[in-house]
């Protein structure tokens, strides 16, 4: 399955995808995930974290988002989706 793993930013123009990473490898896709996710300087903002499946959202992580929220992954999620 091709995955498609990125941030997502909003912009007065629509959004703006930055950092994408292609792989058909589910472990190559938890690793950059998760890497995004853990990036701070992104806290508060309205940016998202995006990892695709097929062409389906399998995960998104909004960083203006709190633990509870939607949108929110926390960052010891086992992402079970790419099992």
């Amino acid at each position: 399955m091709p995955y498609r793993i990125y941030l997502k930013r909003k912009t007065p123009c629509g959004s703006e995808v930055s950092e994408k990473t292609n792989t058909d490898s589910p472990a190559v896709a938890a690793f950059a995930f998760r890497e995004l996710r853990a990036r701070n300087e992104f806290s508060g903002q309205n940016v998202a974290a995006v990892l695709s499946g097929d062409h389906q959202q399998l995960y998104y992580h909004r960083f203006d988002r709190q633990p509870g929220e939607a949108d929110f992954v926390p960052l010891d999620d086992p992402l079970e989706k790419l099992e």
